[in-house]
């Protein structure tokens, strides 16, 4: 039986300079929005942070969320995420995947996880999003992407507050590293509290 050829159809590069660039922006989305909520849930926790081996210069580095510091509990999210995704992780090794795609997709689920119990934490202590969940797929896990948060009924940001809470909280993440790899924001973080939309009533949405 004679094979069928696959036809390849050119794509213009403006089209694949075009997606890229989406892409790019939507991760640094992404990123912002994991920082946002780390944010809100200063008042309620400490976390310990992990600056990632391998980091990129084309998109905003998330630091991964390690563990959430409770003062009568402390989860451990990066052993809970790890449990959740290595076993699909381990399934498209063996079903033959090529392991730097397979890795991708590990740590694109592991993002996506740490994000949606942040999440979920936050549902618990009054807040409340208008969210749309990313294109379904059978590859990896879905994603909320916010467009308003609000606290007890009442809208708090909007999207575009919610990414500039986002990438302040981010640089000072950043600043605070230095040389170390691995580092304590403490439960009220003065700096986060400065940035928190409750305690800084400059956002748009409290006028």
């Amino acid at each position: 039986m004679q094979q069928r050829k696959r036809i390849q159809i050119p794509i213009p590069r403006e089209a694949q300079l075009k997606y890229m660039q989406n892409k790019r922006q939507m991760k640094d989305i992404e990123t912002f929005q994991v920082t946002a909520l780390l944010t809100l849930l200063s008042p309620y926790c400490g976390f310990v942070l992990e600056y990632p081996r391998k980091q990129t210069t084309v998109t905003a580095t998330l630091p991964l969320v390690q563990s959430l510091v409770f003062p009568n509990e402390t989860i451990n999210l990066g052993e809970l995420a790890e449990n959740v995704c290595r076993p699909a992780f381990e399934l498209n090794l063996k079903k033959g995947m090529k392991r730097d795609s397979a890795i991708r997709r590990y740590e694109k689920n592991r993002r996506t996880f740490i994000h949606n119990f942040l999440f979920d934490i936050l549902l618990e202590k009054s807040y409340f999003f208008n969210s749309k969940l990313s294109r379904k797929t059978m590859k990896t896990f879905r994603f909320e992407r916010i467009e308003t948060i609000f606290f007890e009924q009442k809208p708090i940001l909007n999207f575009e507050e919610m990414v500039i809470l986002g990438k302040n909280a981010m640089s000072f993440f950043a600043n605070s590293f230095n040389e170390e790899r691995s580092i304590y924001i403490d439960q009220n973080n003065t700096t986060l509290l400065s940035l928190h939309p409750l305690f800084n009533t400059t956002c748009s949405l409290h006028n």
